[in-house]
């Protein structure tokens, strides 16, 4: 469960990321 909540906020920050990048 714990895992799953880390991988969303990884591909959250990702995205953000991404979206800041462009």
């Amino acid at each position: 469960m714990q895992l799953l909540l880390l991988f969303v906020l990884q591909c959250q920050l990702w995205l953000l990321i991404v979206t800041t990048d462009s």
